[in-house]
């Protein structure tokens, strides 16, 4: 959802291109509505953490406490699925190409 690297905190490529405004507008609208799925420490503050992060800002105005809390929340649900899950499964479908 990083608007681009500017904040040092991405290392990788990006899942999008920094230049799809779109597709992280659309990432962004996905991790506000669905929040409570997402982050253990959901609470009044996750939106407008949501939209800090989410906001081209030069290393400096970064806000480093929102993106923390956010990472904090992101890896406790992810944490829970990864101890509490017994088995998933994974349905492929394979076509030939055209």
């Amino acid at each position: 959802m990083l608007p681009d690297n500017a904040s040092g905190q991405r290392s990788g490529y990006p899942i999008l291109s920094d230049m799809d405004t779109t597709g992280k507008a659309a990432i962004k609208t996905y991790l506000a509505n669905n929040r409570f799925d997402i982050f253990t420490n959901n609470d009044g503050n996750t939106i407008s953490s949501i939209n800090s992060v989410a906001q081209t800002v030069t290393s400096a105005d970064f806000n480093s406490n929102a993106f923390k809390s956010l990472s904090s929340g992101y890896n406790g649900a992810d944490y829970i699925i990864g101890t509490k899950i017994a088995y998933f499964m994974i349905d492929v479908t394979v076509e030939p190409a055209s």
